[in-house]
């Protein structure tokens, strides 16, 4: 009785290879068989599958590629350098690592089996792998590639909107002399002598203070600043012939209830 259960079959599979001599022991993996319902199975932890591993890794002797294995390979290496070659929308390289890797997953992949040489459906598990993370890869490639054509197309609509709002801008800016051109023609003959100023020391009639807010709200309109002299010379081109003395007591004002800042010298404004 003895005897036999030295020499039991679950021992003997289950019994880890003797290692040559001079080479390193491999770690001890095998558990006492659980009992469950009369049957015995080794316990699939994560400590067993740790030591699995490590054993799997450290066994003296390689495995080594069958024929079957080799030409299953190269016959896939070869279609898909040849589909890489062929597709233009193709974003990963198919080169010589990718043989190598091929060969490198098929062989792990004997090596978990505990097979000494590689096989055919070692080979095939390996490509499924690769097919798997490529194909996961190319779709990543695709995503990023789709956003940053969304970016660049609203960049480009982006940058169509600004032209388009600049275009608009210098229209009406090239229409605004036209325009008063022909408010000034259609206004009665009497009207620019009645915006004309009063003396220096005396109160600006409403045409005028009007032409003098007119004349600054265009010139500051596109600039942050503009000269005084500037202002006196198109309140006189609206019809409204204001002195210096006169615009300069109009900008303190608005200077005062903080809508616009005159220099120390008194010849530049400057808007707020």
């Amino acid at each position: 009785m003895r005897r036999a259960r030295r020499h039991s079959p679950v021992r003997a599979l289950t019994r880890p290879p003797q290692p040559e001599a001079g080479a390193r022991e491999p770690p001890s993996i095998f558990a006492k068989p659980v009992r469950r319902g009369g049957g015995a199975r080794l316990p699939l932890t994560v400590a067993f599958l740790k030591k699995f591993i490590q054993y799997a890794r450290h066994r003296p002797r390689k495995p080594e590629l069958t024929p079957e294995a080799m030409e299953h390979i190269a016959s896939e290496y070869a279609d898909w350098r040849k589909r890489a070659f062929e597709d233009a929308n193709a974003t990963l390289p198919v080169t010589a690592r990718t043989l190598e890797t091929m060969i490198r997953l098929a062989t792990a992949h004997a090596k978990m089996r505990l097979q000494n040489s590689v096989s055919k459906e070692d080979a095939e598990a390996a490509l499924g792998v690769m097919r798997f993370a490529l194909g996961a890869v190319e779709v990543t490639n695709r995503r990023a590639e789709k956003e940053k054509e969304e970016e660049e197309a609203q960049r480009r609509g982006a940058k169509a909107a600004k032209a388009a709002a600049a275009k608009a801008a210098a229209a009406a800016a090239a229409a605004a002399p036209r325009a008063e051109a022909e408010e000034r023609a259609e206004e009665p003959a009497e009207e620019p002598a009645a915006a004309a100023a009063a003396p220096e020391g005396g109160e600006l009639s409403e045409a005028a203070r009007d032409a003098f807010n007119r004349a600054l709200l265009e010139l500051l309109r596109h600039a942050d600043d503009c000269p005084v002299d500037a202002v006196v010379a198109r309140c006189a081109a609206l019809g409204a012939p204001i002195g210096r003395a006169a615009v300069l007591r109009l900008l303190q004002g608005m200077m005062d209830s903080n809508r616009i800042m005159l220099d120390d010298r008194r010849t530049t404004v400057y808007r707020v």
